[in-house]
């Protein structure tokens, strides 16, 4: 497994969710950017941070946090377990809906937003988020 090839997939597939995101966002007058919802709670969290040094946290953790699920994909398909990226794209969206309720949970101050349809959409999001396995071959080759 290369890492810096499940980095750059995880950038692609972070860039399609954030895409579709903000499409929902937009079509339902919501908020449901994940860099942006990371970035008011940094800011939250750090408030001495400037409004623009916490956005730019909150863009850094969103691209982190799919580098490092990208690569757990990959580490898990390379030990013989699941083998559809689809499924990895349901199973990362369930998992992203427990950490994002739990930080809206556990927070003193979280952010507003329609809370129920931005953890709704999660799942999509990471299914959308899945899709550059879809195009890489090599795992489905050395199966």
């Amino acid at each position: 497994m290369k890492i810096s090839k499940s980095i750059l997939e995880g950038a692609a597939g972070t860039t399609a969710m954030t895409i579709f995101s903000q499409y929902l966002s937009d079509k339902k007058h919501k908020n449901y950017s994940e860099p942006d919802l990371l970035a008011k709670f940094v800011h939250r969290s750090f408030p001495a941070l400037g409004d623009r040094q916490a956005r730019l946290a909150g863009w850094a953790l969103h691209y982190g946090i799919g580098a490092a699920m990208m690569v757990a994909f990959r580490a898990v398909a390379k030990r013989g377990g699941i083998a559809k990226p689809l499924v990895y794209g349901v199973i990362g969206g369930l998992v992203g809906v427990a950490v994002w309720q739990q930080l809206f949970r556990k927070s003193s101050a979280p952010p507003r937003t329609d809370l129920a349809g931005f953890l709704t959409q999660l799942v999509p999001a990471h299914v959308i988020f899945s899709l550059p396995l879809l195009f890489d071959r090599s795992d489905r080759e050395q199966q």
